[in-house]
């Protein structure tokens, strides 16, 4: 199991509040035995250090093995879990089969970020054409 201090950064506040809308974050917590992490880079990037690890992980549910798996954006020198590390995740009750990592990092953040600038600069142009209009007249 990681401490703390070795456990990838959380997710983003959007993401936890997805879970609450789609009612995911009411799904039942267990333990996980994490089974292989291998990394990737983003594509058209050459040794980049930013990119994904591709995460498998296996849980029991009612006696019964399931497995699961997610893709975690993150830096390739972070630490991160290894094979046999322990973590929680969280499993639909009427289909166990069904879960998630609710740590899981996207990149919601960077996508927000991208939609608000390119809203604002939409603001800008059509604020800056009205008043060229406006003052023509």
């Amino acid at each position: 199991m990681l401490s703390p201090e070795t456990k990838p950064a959380t997710a983003s506040r959007l993401n936890t509040t997805w879970l609450r809308l789609s009612g995911r974050d009411n799904w039942t917590p267990t333990k996980a035995e994490v089974y292989s992490v291998e990394w990737t880079d983003l594509p058209d990037q050459i040794d980049s250090a930013v990119g994904h690890y591709h995460v498998v992980y296996s849980y029991w549910v009612n006696g019964v093995i399931y497995t699961g798996k997610f893709i975690d954006y993150g830096l390739q020198d972070e630490h991160y879990f290894k094979r046999g590390d322990e973590l929680e995740i969280r499993f639909n009750p009427e289909r166990p089969s069904h879960s998630y990592y609710p740590e899981m990092r996207t990149r919601t953040n960077f996508v927000a970020l991208c939609l608000a600038i390119g809203v604002g600069l939409g603001i800008i142009v059509m604020l800056a054409s009205f008043l060229l209009r406006s003052t023509q007249h």
